[in-house]
């Protein structure tokens, strides 16, 4: 790095610091809820006490959540939802399997007709009907030539009765452990309100919702975004970028991680990671957040040495004559802040860079508990290193192979 690079890059390093908060670059989700891909069973209490109001408003929001999304598989696109439909009371009723809708107005239409009126029973056991969209899932989803879309269940309840025998609970772990996410929306009739609020207790973490209170207003919205969150998600063998670590079902972001912790030179990280997948490439840090993520995922890797220290996607640009990050096939890299803006994410060690040296590779390497950005050479040392692909969503589809 000449003098004059070094020296604007250690004033723009500085005033980045006390100007301007971290710009987070980590990618989103996709949110276009036209694209969304899954199986879904919409699972509906009918029983006395959700009445017809009750059971017209279930109908109107699913419709709703349902608006844009192509629905069933007769589309050029294999981005598409099947949704099927069961009601349950003290029993239950398959209204439409994942293959009876073909369109959107055929949607709606049988939503109209399947949800018309109530039953006559009092009673209301969830866990039959939670059985039924499990045994739904099981024959026509899993398995089967969809077996990679993304599984969901959407619960309206309007009380929430148990028995020993009759217990909700342990088929929602059921569908849980197989990667089944759960919706569940409380309606509150005038019974016991904690006892609806004990959905929760079922539900995938951060997708209980109800129609009183404040959140009601947005509970259409509310449902499409954990849709879109469940439609969020990594290839096998690839560990999806989150917001805590230890909370699998925490907010996800759009990126995927690999740790590899087979020592390579940082060049022959980069193409590795190139070729593990379409548009995969050496793991970018553009967020603390993510940083430490990374450093989370790392440390429970097996094989990993206790000083961790691994390569990432930061080198030195002679073009940019900047620091840029990796990004996949086609796209431009990104500059690690200035000359672009100021702001960006660094986590250099106490006298790192080391400037107007061959070195132009980066690793993270362990100093306490912590782990700070070292250059390296790009063609000799070995280290182990952390691959990055987009998750599959809403934006980029991938099929049963990826």
């Amino acid at each position: 790095m000449p003098q004059k690079v070094e020296k604007t890059f250690n004033l723009l390093q500085k005033g980045a610091r006390e100007t301007r908060a971290p710009i987070n670059l980590d990618r989103q989700c996709g949110n276009d809820t036209t694209n969304i891909w899954l199986d879904v069973v919409v699972v509906v209490d009918n029983s006395y006490g959700m009445t017809n109001d009750g059971l017209q408003e279930v109908a109107a929001i699913i419709t709703s959540v349902f608006r844009s999304t192509r629905i069933g598989i007769n589309y050029t696109t294999p981005r598409t939802t099947r949704v099927g439909v069961v009601t349950y009371n003290d029993e239950t009723t398959v209204n439409a399997d994942l293959n009876r809708f073909q369109s959107y107005d055929d949607f709606a239409n049988g939503i109209s007709q399947d949800l018309g009126s109530v039953s006559t029973s009092e009673q209301s056991y969830l866990s039959i009907g939670l059985q039924a969209a499990e045994q739904l899932l099981n024959f026509q989803s899993f398995n089967t030539i969809r077996s990679y879309y993304k599984k969901v269940v959407i619960v309206y309840a309007s009380t929430y009765q148990r028995t020993q025998d009759l217990d909700s609970v342990p088929v929602a772990n059921r569908l849980t452990e197989d990667g089944v996410y759960i919706i569940t929306v409380a309606y509150d009739r005038g019974g016991d309100e904690k006892m609806l609020y004990k959905l929760a207790e079922i539900a995938t973490p951060g997708m209980a919702y109800n129609t009183t209170g404040s959140g009601s207003p947005a509970l259409v919205h509310n449902i499409q975004q954990s849709l879109l969150q469940a439609n969020c998600f990594c290839p096998d063998g690839w560990e999806q970028y989150r917001t805590s670590f230890s909370s699998r079902f925490s907010y996800h972001y759009g990126q995927c991680l690999k740790a590899f912790t087979i020592p390579a030179t940082w060049n022959d990280s980069r193409m590795i990671c190139r070729n593990q997948m379409t548009n995969s490439y050496l793991a970018t840090e553009t967020s603390k957040a993510k940083h430490d993520f990374i450093l989370d995922y790392v440390k429970n890797q097996e094989g990993m040495d206790t000083l961790y220290k691994y390569n990432i996607g930061l080198s030195w640009s002679t073009i940019e004559n900047w620091w840029i990050w990796e990004q996949p096939a086609g796209m431009a890299p990104v500059p690690n802040g200035p000359p672009v803006y100021n702001g960006a994410y660094t986590n250099w060690g106490a006298g790192w860079p080391i400037v107007g040296s061959p070195m132009i590779g980066v690793q993270n390497v362990q100093s306490g508990t912590q782990s700070c950005w070292q250059n390296i050479l790009q063609s000799t040392g070995s280290s182990p290193y952390v691959c990055e692909v987009y998750s599959c969503d809403t934006d980029n589809y991938c099929d049963g192979d990826n």
